[in-house]
């Protein structure tokens, strides 16, 4: 997936030209914003998020800048996939992070949130994950099940 910020030319039937190179090399728009209150020396941004290949996007940069867009920034996205659970007990925020990390599964982002009253010994643990696939998902599942078990801890696995 692809987010490509460009700058065209604000006259009619720009917008559509600097679309089409992406549709002729089989490219998959998912979505287009174009800010028509901002112009800058005669040109609008155009937001373009799509999928292509990376042969396809050279291609595509190169007709852009054949045809006068400007290519401020094109980025990748990576799609990630969520998780998020409840650990109550004797686990404080700092043991449930080092268990994810001892789990060796590859975690694009770790939220953790905690709280336990002065004194007590009873954490309760929000912990929010993303990952980069389904696979990693249920890898750290059942690690972290196992682990909150292993620990005397009760593990609420949130719903998709």
């Amino acid at each position: 997936m692809i987010n490509a910020e460009i700058h065209v030319l604000d006259i009619p039937g720009t917008l559509i030209r600097s679309l089409e190179p992406i549709s002729s090399c089989g490219g998959n728009i998912v979505g287009v914003v174009h800010n028509r209150d901002r112009v800058i020396d005669g040109r609008i941004g155009v937001n373009i998020t799509f999928s292509v290949g990376p042969d396809e996007l050279e291609k595509i940069k190169a007709t852009w800048e054949a045809n006068d867009v400007v290519v401020a920034r094109v980025d990748s996205i990576v799609e990630t996939h969520s998780i998020d659970y409840l650990i109550i007990g004797g686990m404080p925020s700092s043991a449930v992070e080092k268990m994810i990390a001892d789990s060796k599964v590859p975690v694009h982002s770790l939220y953790v949130r905690s709280s336990s009253g002065a004194g007590s010994k009873v954490h309760t643990v929000m912990v929010s994950i993303k990952a980069k696939s389904q696979d990693d998902l249920r890898s750290l599942d059942d690690y972290i099940g196992k682990a909150c078990k292993k620990a005397g801890a009760a593990c609420i696995r949130g719903l998709d």
